[in-house]
């Protein structure tokens, strides 16, 4: 029903463009339902997208700052008021261990094979049913994408944003990030400079109020809205300026390399979902099915 596309981070000298993710915090492996498809959608050509439905509030499993009363919903040859009555039947239940690797009968779901995954605390709060080519499902757009939280948390999924550090001058820079997720608007983030790079002071931002945290990090609240596609870079993108002391740049086969900006991290902090699957395609975009 639902399949995962690639994800990629790329970086070359004086231009740095990397994938921001969702992570957790504390250095704690933290216990999560099973990976799931960056972009999880019905295959079948012809699915509703259903207005959406309200139920027990859900909160996002993994440590970001996200929760809500509202589930993303559609059918596929369904009646979209028969799916929001069974899915507010559903978003209440604690679920079995299984629930999340295999397709089960739900009492109250006549006829259908489920598939669910619990929230923060174990409630179903997305997943999908299915009856031959009859489906629906709900909140796929937020369903947690890794169970690789652990460490120092420098995990990389299938990116929800994007970042671009820039070379403006000696002492100079220019962080772009970009929303590129399917959950919904960032909210805030932290972003995390190489060990070797030590920012001074934030100049200017585009958007929100960004400055430098007691930890050295640049730390944003603003609001960057989501992508209207998935393909291509249509999301709220913010511009950060700032300084560091001047950098040292090493000289390597004659071409110029700063040694200073490689492995600098982005953690979405808090996130308000979205209450409609982003199309994952210009044909989708275009035709206004998913």
């Amino acid at each position: 029903m639902i399949r995962r596309p690639g994800s990629g981070i790329l970086a070359i000298a004086g231009l740095i463009a990397v994938a921001g993710t969702l992570a957790g915090c504390g250095g704690k492996k933290t216990v999560l339902p099973p990976a799931v498809p960056a972009n999880p959608k019905p295959t079948n050509v012809g699915s509703t997208q259903c207005p959406p439905v309200k139920g027990a509030t859900w909160v996002y499993p993994a440590n970001v700052k996200m929760s809500s009363d509202t589930y993303e919903a559609f059918t596929v040859g369904f009646s979209c008021a028969t799916a929001a009555s069974y899915i507010k039947q559903i978003v209440g239940r604690t679920l079995p261990a299984n629930a999340a690797y295999e397709e089960q009968p739900l009492p109250g779901i006549p006829g259908f094979l489920c598939t669910a995954y619990p929230d923060k605390n174990g409630h179903a709060y997305g997943g999908s049913c299915r009856k031959g080519a009859t489906e629906f499902g709900w909140n796929l757009n937020v369903l947690f994408q890794s169970t690789d939280l652990e460490g120092d948390n420098d995990i990389t999924s299938n990116g929800d944003a994007t970042v671009v550090l820039r070379l403006l001058g000696p002492g100079r820079y220019e962080l772009e990030v970009q929303n590129t997720s399917r959950i919904g608007y960032i909210k805030s983030f932290h972003w995390t400079p190489p060990r070797k790079l030590k920012i001074l002071a934030v100049t200017s931002s585009s958007r929100g109020k960004c400055g430098v945290d007691p930890a050295g990090e640049i730390s944003c609240a603003l609001s960057l809205p989501p992508p209207k596609c998935l393909c291509r870079p249509s999301g709220g993108s913010v511009t950060i300026d700032f300084t560091t002391p001047p950098a040292v740049v090493l000289h390597i086969q004659g071409h110029a390399v700063n040694p200073g900006v490689l492995g600098a991290r982005l953690q979405i902090v808090a996130m308000t979902p979205i209450h409609y699957l982003v199309p994952a395609t210009l044909e989708q975009e275009r035709q206004g099915h998913l």
